[in-house]
């Protein structure tokens, strides 16, 4: 890594230079006068912020963001967060204005493994980058081009799907954001303009990825029409400065934001976009639109980062009785975790491995950031459904479609805050824990995921019968699903038929009978933590007598 001789904090954004970019930026204006009305957003740019922010509560699909500028446009992140509400939107906002910065910023956040498969569309992309009058044209990689944002773009929604607790966001709200530009606007007004200069065009290229709808590419290219005589004093009024080509830049940025959570993945949604005519004012400025391809073979991001919640049931139907149970569970691991966390010095969650350090004041950080992301968001909860059983037939793909889609018709306010459902091949629990295994973060906990399972499921898992009638194998079954942090939450139910009345069961005795070891992977739901009376069988027999 370079040294670096200045930390400028430009309008929020963190800029590192080294000594020979500093250099650099500070001599292309080497006679410009400071004016602090063209140094804040101008108004449209604060409109579209606000647009951006105060549009997420309403809309349907609102984006959590971490946007990459290579660069013109640091007036959008920082107009973002002079918007209240900005951290219903934004995660990160980095200026890679350094060659190095850009390159071990994409680096660092490109999965070679999994991305190869986008790498290689890219590099059958083609370059639009270059300037023919560029005196960087013969450069194999250039900074200002398609490619350039679309690398951005995908490094920043990497970077997203870190910095998100929820398995929702990261699934349908996470967005990337890459910006690269070259601006050739006028330093200061009045300026002569050599040859060079005015041969080239302001180009801007700004890239929105979500793992949902794929990546979008918006390809700007300014006016750049002063006249054959770029001293004509006439004609340079007429020419557009640095920092008005840096604002225009910076509301491209937001109007592509704004479009990516309005429009989704509809064809030439740039064209329904109504900022767009008052960003670009000036004849011969062009926008057009790409869209670079889906997410579709993008790995699954991981479910949460604190332990996750598998309710395991047919859901057939899906009821009330599945939310209130998986929101009971929710409930069990937040007390479990308080206790632990009141009998523990150390923090849920330690700093991440590659930056363990002895330093009391980063534990203290990081203990304070996992702290809040624990109290803020809930474990996952991923309903399960086994599309084949020990016992039964598979289950018809259209039967799967009727149950997934029932799921939509319960009441969205009953369910847990983060929820989603997952189709397995796996009728056994040792077949789920190694799915789940692979798909959930390493997160180094004694629970990394915990099955939520009624009583009569609880009591199949520790019957030898289902283990060659040897519970020597039963056990040894449950320890290795145990060394994948496999934790069970038991919900109870009315017992019918005895003679002095229905009564709760949960599976106590059963349980007691266990070793202590294989006890602790059982947590038992008291009556008052859970019951609801409702069965999915007799609410089938109420919707055939309906039929």
């Amino acid at each position: 890594m370079h040294s670096v001789s200045a930390l400028l904090v430009i309008r929020g954004s963190i800029i590192p230079f080294s000594r020979k970019s500093l250099t650099r930026h500070l001599s292309i204006m080497p006679s410009a006068k400071y004016n602090p009305e063209e140094d804040q957003p101008s108004s449209l740019t604060s409109q579209l912020a606000a647009e951006l922010v105060d549009g997420q509560s309403s809309s349907k699909r609102p984006i959590r963001a971490c946007i990459a500028i290579a660069g013109g446009g640091s007036n959008a992140a920082s107009a973002i967060t002079s918007t209240p509400g900005a951290s219903s939107l934004l995660l990160e906002s980095l200026v890679t204005y350094d060659r190095q910065s850009f390159a071990e910023f994409v680096t660092e956040n490109i999965d070679i493994n999994d991305d190869e498969g986008w790498l290689s569309k890219l590099d059958s992309m083609g370059d639009t980058g270059s300037n023919i009058s560029d005196s960087s044209s013969n450069e194999m990689f250039h900074f200002a081009s398609a490619q350039a944002a679309v690398l951005l773009s995908k490094s920043a929604l990497r970077r997203s799907l870190q910095l998100s607790p929820s398995f929702q966001d990261r699934c349908l709200r996470c967005c990337g954001v890459g910006s690269a530009s070259t601006l050739v606007g006028l330093p200061s007004p009045n300026v002569v303009i050599d040859d060079r200069r005015k041969k080239r065009k302001s180009r801007a290229y700004v890239a929105c990825s979500t793992l949902r709808d794929g990546t979008t590419v918006w390809e700007v290219e300014l006016s750049n029409d002063c006249g054959e005589n770029g001293t004509d004093q006439s004609n340079l009024q007429d020419k557009r400065t640095r920092s008005q080509e840096e604002s225009i830049v910076s509301n491209i940025i937001l109007a592509a934001m704004v479009n990516r959570r309005d429009y989704s993945n509809t064809i030439a949604s740039v064209n329904r976009n109504p900022w767009i005519t008052q960003i670009l004012t000036k004849e011969g400025d062009v926008i057009q639109e790409k869209w670079f391809g889906s997410n579709v073979n993008h790995s699954v991001p991981s479910p949460t980062q604190s332990p996750s919640t598998g309710a395991h049931r047919s859901f057939n139907p899906p009821h009330i009785g599945h939310a209130k149970l998986a929101n009971a569970a929710v409930a069990a691991l937040r007390r479990i975790r308080r206790l632990e966390s009141d009998e523990s010095s150390q923090s849920y969650h330690s700093m991440p491995s590659s930056l363990s350090s002895s330093s009391s004041i980063l534990n203290n950080l990081w203990s304070t950031v996992n702290a809040q992301v624990h109290e803020q968001y809930d474990p996952t909860v991923l309903f399960e459904i086994s599309v084949t059983n020990v016992d039964k037939p598979p289950i018809d793909p259209v039967e799967v479609e009727r149950r997934l889609s029932l799921f939509s018709t319960l009441n969205q306010s009953d369910m847990p805050r983060d929820w989603a459902v997952i189709l397995t091949n796996a009728p056994l629990f040792a077949q789920k824990a190694s799915i789940l295994d692979n798909l959930i973060d390493d997160i180094h906990c004694a629970r990394k995921m915990t099955f939520v399972i009624g009583t009569d499921t609880m009591v199949r898992i520790i019957n030898p019968k289902y283990y060659g009638d040897s519970e020597q194998n039963m056990i040894l079954a449950l320890e290795q699903m145990q060394s994948k942090g496999v934790h069970f939450i038991v919900g109870g139910r009315l017992e019918q038929g005895q003679t002095d009345g229905p009564r709760f069961i949960n599976g106590k005795d059963e349980h007691e009978s266990l070793p202590l070891h294989i006890q602790k992977m059982f947590t038992l739901l008291e009556e008052s933590d859970f019951r609801v009376d409702v069965s999915s069988t007799e609410l089938r027999k109420k919707q055939a007598a309906v039929l």
